[in-house]
């Protein structure tokens, strides 16, 4: 009896565990490693029309996502590092996601909203924030339902997802993240 109620409890919390591991969950998202990054359109804050993952092909890309401006010390946290070694690079790129539901865009437009995140980012960032006004349920359903964290992915060059992360950076992942960029950029096609 305790065997079995044992096998119950290590089944249990393996179960749990794997949700948190990049496996594809609601609560986690279905986007995985592996996974062609989903199709997303709309306008940088220069001005340009942005499709990914199809403008990312021939790049390596990072990608970061937030639903909520209360997430971007943890995009920071990812993304600083990153771009002050590869940001202009000829085989990288980086996009930032903001992710709003698209009744802000109806009710304010989203020259409004646009307006005022140019003014708090620096204009060379311009061309890599890429603001989406959207349904959110269908990226909830993509990348996760938590709207206080930041969702970070790496993707090769044809637009697969070779990393995938949440929340605030930590030295070991930082560096992990670092290592595969590396490896990815420094590889010959």
């Amino acid at each position: 009896m305790k065997f079995i109620f044992k096998c119950m409890l290590v089944s249990i919390v393996l179960t749990s565990v794997s949700g948190c591991n990049g496996q594809k969950s609601e609560e986690n998202g279905t986007v995985a490693v592996g996974d062609l990054f989903p199709k997303i359109a709309s306008e940088s804050l220069a001005g340009t029309q942005v499709v990914l993952p199809a403008d990312s092909k021939g790049k390596i890309t990072l990608v970061t996502l937030a639903y909520e401006e209360q997430a971007q010390k943890q995009i920071d946290s990812w993304a600083e590092p990153i771009l002050a070694k590869y940001l202009g690079k000829e085989k990288f790129q980086y996009y930032e996601l903001p992710v709003l539901a698209k009744f802000f865009k109806q009710v304010w437009g989203a020259g409004s909203i646009d307006r005022g995140m140019r003014a708090g980012i620096a204009p060379q960032r311009h061309p890599n924030v890429v603001t989406v006004y959207d349904d959110r349920d269908k990226y909830y359903s993509w990348f996760g339902k938590d709207k206080s964290v930041a969702y970070v992915f790496l993707l090769d060059t044809e637009g697969k997802i070779v990393a995938k992360y949440q929340g605030f950076s930590t030295p070991v992942a930082q560096k992990e993240l670092e290592a595969l960029l590396e490896k990815l950029v420094n590889q010959k096609t």
